[in-house]
């Protein structure tokens, strides 16, 4: 079954000729258009500066979310030399909070995996080996990632004081050139 077109109600477009319907073709109506954008506009920028938690910034630095929120949450954020350091000295405990799948594929030399998301079942295996006065340094695959934040959450709720987050995680500790591991 095909659609018929009314003709009548549309008008070539005489710049790109195609077809519009006639309304769309005069002016007011992009005035109107125009004038209901800017509208929108300064009623955004007028909430935006009257919020009760302060004005949005215009500009984020989505590429530090993670660490901006694990500061404000009152985390130590280690970057990749000082996670190293406490790597080759053995101080304290490196948990992988990323997918036990991808923990198996390749993980920080000596961490042990406490999967975010099989927290609860994972996190009753390893709490007789997380003592001692060593941070609890969390990780996940990179910057963007929030599983080591969100398991550096889990373990302050578990009564842990000494949680450190690295943000970097895997993707800033190969970018320096460091290696992999399977899985311990």
């Amino acid at each position: 079954m095909s659609a018929s077109v009314d003709h009548t109600s549309l008008q070539r477009n005489r710049l790109h000729g195609f077809l519009l319907p006639a309304a769309l073709t005069q002016p007011q109506v992009w005035r109107q258009a125009a004038g209901l954008l800017l509208l929108g506009t300064l009623l955004g920028v007028v909430v935006n500066a009257w919020r009760p938690t302060g004005a949005l910034p215009w500009r984020y630095p989505w590429d530090q979310h993670v660490a901006i929120q694990a500061r404000e949450a009152g985390f130590a954020v280690w970057e990749w030399d000082r996670v190293q350091t406490a790597v080759q000295q053995g101080a304290g405990w490196l948990l992988d909070a990323r997918p036990e799948e991808q923990y198996w594929e390749g993980a920080l030399p000596g961490a042990l995996s406490l999967s975010f998301a099989d927290r609860t079942t994972a996190f009753a295996a390893l709490q007789p080996m997380l003592i001692g006065e060593g941070p609890l340094i969390t990780y996940c695959s990179g910057p963007d990632c929030d599983e080591a934040l969100q398991l550096g959450y889990f373990l302050r709720e578990q009564g842990y004081t000494n949680v450190v987050v690295f943000v970097g995680g895997v993707e800033a500790w190969t970018a320096a050139g460091q290696l992999l591991e399977g899985g311990l």
